[in-house]
């Protein structure tokens, strides 16, 4: 079924309910995680480098610096250790930038959270959720950031928050 996951996480409090679900889902499948953290604006990986360097391997600003602890710290629970990916943007957008990183990895499945916004429409998905799901060429799975666990899911994700000592909830 899914080998590797792709988990794309930004700074929002909801990135941790994400990477523990993901966590869960993978102690099931025993399968590979990557999670990515895109960099944008004016930051550029120091000359040298490339981007897509991984863990250890990024030196550069606080917010290089800042989104590599992230990562880090959501890292911390997995039962086989993610491997940790930075990105810059170069141009593209975050969800181009997220559509280029999991052709390169080979990754089965994309996990990301929904940014909810309001329009006068009502609400909708976050742009990048939107963009990445419409032009991926695999399975996205959009996690809902009022996500409640529900049956085994709920069961499970209780039972892996007392051994880690992390809560269950955002």
């Amino acid at each position: 079924m899914f080998k590797r996951i792709l988990v794309s996480l930004d700074d929002c409090s909801s990135s941790e309910f994400i990477v523990g679900y993901v966590h869960s889902l993978t102690r099931l499948l025993g399968c590979r995680v990557t999670l990515l953290h895109v960099l944008t604006g004016a930051q550029n990986p120091p000359s040298g480098q490339t981007s897509g360097q991984t863990r250890g391997s990024v030196e550069g600003g606080p917010e290089t610096e800042t989104a590599q602890a992230l990562l880090e710290r959501l890292a911390r629970g997995a039962r086989i250790p993610p491997r940790l990916k930075l990105e810059w943007t170069e141009g593209d957008t975050v969800a181009q930038t997220i559509l280029r990183v999991a052709k390169l990895e080979g990754v089965d499945l994309i996990v990301m959270g929904t940014q909810t916004a309001t329009s006068l429409g009502g609400s909708k998905l976050g742009s990048v959720s939107q963009e990445v799901a419409a032009h991926s060429r695999i399975p996205v799975q959009l996690i809902p950031l009022l996500m409640e666990p529900y049956g085994y899911a709920a069961r499970l994700q209780s039972a892996v928050s007392l051994l880690s000592g992390s809560p269950s909830k955002p």
